[in-house]
């Protein structure tokens, strides 16, 4: 809150201000159905990261906030999904077919996702598109 004292201009207070009240309304959101990393299975909700499936810049409005369009992923996974070396298969498995990805996950210790079950309609939407975007 200090630091959003700080900015001059009232107009990027308010922008600044939406922007977070958004991030903690896509989070909770986010969290209700997923409650944790479906690759490390890490449930810590401190340490994970609220990923959209569906890139920000792209969405409109009511996608931007929809639970359905997010995974709680840890860090490092969440750097892998969010630049589409790996995405996940309707029922909930792992996938990457670009070796550099392959590569980072065996060095992390990852052969596949550690919480596998199917994801919902609203999800399966995004991230099927998701899918379309891996890297080969």
């Amino acid at each position: 809150m200090q630091r959003l004292r700080e900015v001059p201009s009232s107009t990027e207070r308010d922008a600044l201000t939406k922007a977070r009240l958004g991030q903690g309304l896509f989070r909770h959101r986010v969290s209700e159905l997923e409650p944790a990393c479906r690759v490390t299975g890490l449930a810590r909700q401190e340490f994970l990261v609220a990923s959209h499936i569906k890139p920000w810049r792209d969405c409109d409005n009511s996608e931007r906030l929809s639970g359905a369009n997010g995974l709680l992923l840890s860090p490092h996974v969440d750097k892998l999904f969010d630049r589409h070396w790996i995405s996940f298969d309707s029922g909930g498995e792992l996938i990457w077919q670009h070796e550099a990805a392959g590569e980072a996950l065996r060095c992390w210790g990852i052969e596949g996702a550690n919480l596998i079950r199917p994801f919902s309609r609203e999800q399966e939407a995004f991230l099927s598109a998701h899918r379309e975007a891996l890297r080969y």
